[in-house]
């Protein structure tokens, strides 16, 4: 079966999204609970079609939040392979967890993204640890469920297979 181009441009824009959700402003107060976006719809596309999005294409979205987030290029991109990675190897398993148990399984791969990340910018630039830095962890997981559901009814709207 071929991946015709609407369908890669569904998975396209998709992706594209979760890049802009990544960046949009917040409120000051809502900012520490921003949601993985960019992170979370990759993982979906990987678990939904590990055969055609796979570690490269977390590395490509890895590398393109790094250069929207003003990082150092590569941080985020390491991250979200080595995540992927772990999702390209365990889809069958995931797509059989219920989506509360993914949902904790987010949260846990979101912590370990976050201190990854977190590592990398200690080492380079001595940066300091907050209170709220897993808040975004806690968030990804309650969001999973709604998200995941929203994925896949696109996927299934637009035939992307």
């Amino acid at each position: 079966m071929r991946f015709s181009f609407g369908q890669r441009m569904v998975v396209y824009l998709t992706l594209l999204a979760g890049l802009i959700l990544a960046v949009m402003p917040m409120s000051a107060g809502l900012q520490a609970w921003r949601p993985e976006w960019a992170l979370m719809i990759v993982i979906y596309w990987v678990i939904a079609l590990p055969h055609r999005v796979n570690i490269g294409t977390c590395f490509v979205i890895g590398l393109a939040t790094d250069v929207l987030l003003g990082s150092h290029l590569g941080i985020h991109a390491a991250a979200y392979s080595f995540i992927g990675f772990i999702f390209a190897n365990h889809y069958k398993r995931v797509r059989n967890f219920s989506l509360s148990q993914q949902g904790l399984f987010i949260l846990v791969m979101v912590m370990v993204e976050r201190s990854i990340v977190y590592l990398v910018e200690y080492y380079v630039n001595n940066a300091q640890m907050t209170s709220s830095y897993f808040f975004p962890a806690l968030s990804s997981a309650v969001i999973w469920p709604w998200l995941f559901l929203l994925m896949r009814k696109i996927r299934r709207r637009f035939g992307v297979v």
